[in-house]
């Protein structure tokens, strides 16, 4: 079962959290959770915080249509 941290984080399981555009952009709460690899699914998104964090980024529209698996 997920906690929810706010309206705009879960955390999934220890160490793994889950959140929207808005929980990336809170640099001290982030570092505060341990937060070390922020793994982005969006497109046209600037890495926030580069030399705070490791990024990720899996460039992908929102679209309901998108192909999500491959």
């Amino acid at each position: 079962m997920a906690l929810t941290l706010g309206d705009d984080m879960d955390m999934i399981i220890e160490h793994l959290y889950i959140g929207n555009n808005k929980a990336s952009e809170d640099s001290v709460r982030l570092q505060k959770l341990g937060v070390t690899l922020i793994v982005q699914v969006v497109a046209g998104v600037i890495l926030r915080f580069p030399n705070l964090f490791l990024y990720k980024t899996v460039e992908i529209i929102d679209d309901p249509n998108q192909d999500l698996i491959s």
